[in-house]
């Protein structure tokens, strides 16, 4: 039996950002990128066109930012999957994207591998939090 192919659409602001996490995605073993939205608002729209398995959300976007976006995103798409990207390391934002709905959080200074990992482990359906943040939060 083949394995199913997981699908993913990058909310970010910055371009050059979402093809870094687009090229990390691509070099994953069945996953896809399906959409790109630079802020929440557009992705609220795509989400009506395209449901994808996860959703890599920047918490930081301008129009609407990504603990807004979870919320309304989850309120209509209960099973949809969300980890938040951030550079804020600050718990408060981890406990508002956690509040929103997300399963995930990952600092955008992690390496590859710690994103492929939370991937991984929010498609099994697992909770992740950045190593860092954790050491911070403990």
């Amino acid at each position: 039996m083949e394995k199913k192919e997981n699908t993913i659409i990058i909310a970010d602001d910055h371009e050059m950002f979402r093809d870094g996490i687009k090229l990390i995605v691509s070099l994953m073993p069945s996953c896809k990128v399906i959409a790109e939205a630079a802020d929440g608002s557009e992705l609220l729209q795509l989400l009506d066109t395209y449901l994808p398995d996860l959703v890599l959300m920047d918490v930081s976007m301008p129009v609407m930012d990504g603990i807004t976006a979870t919320k309304r995103a989850l309120a209509k798409y209960p099973s949809l999957k969300v980890i938040g990207l951030s550079m804020y390391d600050d718990v408060s934002y981890y406990n508002d994207m956690v509040n929103a709905g997300a399963m995930g959080y990952v600092l955008k200074k992690s390496s590859k591998t710690e994103l492929e990992t939370a991937i991984i482990n929010v498609l099994g359906g697992n909770h992740y939090a950045s190593q860092d943040l954790m050491m911070k939060i403990l």
